[in-house]
């Protein structure tokens, strides 16, 4: 081995909170709490699941909720959900509205208007407009005569 690279391993038993089953062996963990085996002093820490107590290993199946993991979890989310519940009632009431709003018909304002607020049209579009329309009614009358046929006989 590599010296300087490795971390140190210690002498540890692992115990499983829920059978007080130990294991004895050597980890990179270490904790406040010790217990001397064997004339050893070893690190001990605390595990919730072990081999002894989980239920592939054991064939049945055991309920174990330590420290109450489920309420912990509700009270640290509380808060957001909460807060996620406000908003989404908050954007279906705005939709509602805005669906409440669309089916309403809208009045038309209708503006009168007086010799104030008229805007006199320029004369050459006057005299474009009238020009277009004696146009389109000579084509009309064209129209009607049929092919071959002189309309002003």
């Amino acid at each position: 081995m590599k010296a300087g690279i490795h971390p140190e391993y210690y002498p540890v038993v692992f115990i499983d909170t829920s059978t007080n089953y130990e294991i004895v062996t050597r980890s990179t963990k270490k904790t406040g709490e010790t217990r001397v085996i064997d004339g050893v002093e070893h690190y001990v820490i605390r595990v919730e699941i072990s081999a002894d107590s989980h239920p592939f290993f054991t064939g049945k199946q055991r309920f174990v909720d330590t420290a109450g993991r489920i309420e912990r979890f509700q009270r640290k989310y509380e808060k957001f959900y909460a807060d996620q519940d406000k908003a989404k009632a908050a954007a279906e009431k705005k939709s509602a509205a805005r669906t409440k709003a669309a089916a309403k018909p809208k009045p038309v304002a209708v503006a009168e208007e007086t010799a104030e607020t008229a805007v006199a049209a320029p004369a050459e579009l006057v005299k474009e407009a009238a020009a277009v329309d004696t146009d389109a009614a000579s084509d009309a009358d064209n129209a009607e005569a049929g092919p071959g046929e002189d309309s002003e006989e």
